[in-house]
Order: structure tokens, then sequence, then C-alpha cells
């Protein structure tokens, strides 16, 4: 009966071995072949060509693609990248905005002394003044903005 055991749990344990050799095998030759998508995140020194090309050469490199199929997906990156970097300004103009009504609520804030409101009223100019000018694109097109945008008067 121990012999049987024995002859069993050597077995058990051999399948084991080659089971756990078969799963990393597969792991390491699926992880060679993964297809990577291009860089999603978007950084604020790229241009939308610059990240067309980066994304259409890591799409080359990754899918082996012909000069035809390379053409194609540089069209459909260059669109995409048009998509992704307008969405990303109205995404950063509505961040600053946010910013901007911040510094309003604040300004209505009793706890603030006159020294703090002085230089709260100052960082808010100076943030309008750079939205007007980092966004002045999207803010002809987008005239919600504008209340906000308003001096403050004195």
């Amino acid at each position: 009966m121990a012999t049987r055991f024995q002859r069993s749990a050597g077995l058990a344990a051999c399948l084991g071995t080659l089971f756990a050799s078969g799963v990393a095998i597969g792991y390491r030759l699926g992880e060679r072949r993964t297809v990577t998508a291009p860089d999603a995140a978007v950084d604020a020194s790229v241009s939308p060509a610059d990240w067309t090309t980066r994304a259409c050469d890591a799409l080359q490199h990754d899918l082996t693609l012909s000069p035809e199929q390379s053409e194609r997906v540089r069209s459909h990156l260059s669109e995409a990248s048009r998509g992704i970097f307008l969405d990303r300004e109205r995404a950063l103009l509505q961040i600053h905005l946010r910013i901007l009504e911040v510094h309003d609520i604040l300004a209505r804030d009793p706890s603030l002394g006159d020294q703090q409101k002085i230089r709260l009223k100052a960082s808010r100019e100076k943030l309008r003044s750079l939205i007007t000018s980092k966004f002045a694109d999207l803010l002809r097109d987008s005239p919600d903005s504008l209340p906000l945008l308003k001096e403050e008067k004195a």
C-alpha cells in the first residue's frame, strides 16, 4: 500500500512539474507575441504628428505591417491623434476653469485675511491671463466659459 502511494505521489509530482513548466513556457511565448498598443499617454511636449509617428512605428514593429498597411494605419492614427489632442486641450481648459472657480469661492471666504485675499486676487489674475492666452482658440468656440474669465474689479 505504501509503495502504491509513493508511486502515485511521484506521478502526481511529475505531472504537476510538467503542468507548471507548460504554463511557464506558454506565458513566456504569449508575452513575446503580445501586441503593444501605442503609448496612450499624451506628453505635453509631443505634437499630434509626433504621437502619430511613434504609434505607427510601434505598430509597424509589433505587427510587421506591409507598406500599404502602414500607410493605412498612419492615416487612421493621424485622425485619432487630432481627436485625442483636441480632447486633451478641452480637458485641460476645464481643469483650469475649475481652479479659477475655486479662486472665486476662496475670495468670498471670510476666514481669509486682507493680505491673503490680495495674494489670491493676484493669483487669480495670473491664472485668468494664462487661460485666455493658452486656450484662446478653444475659448472662441466656448462662450460658456467667458463669464468666469472676466477680470475682477478692484
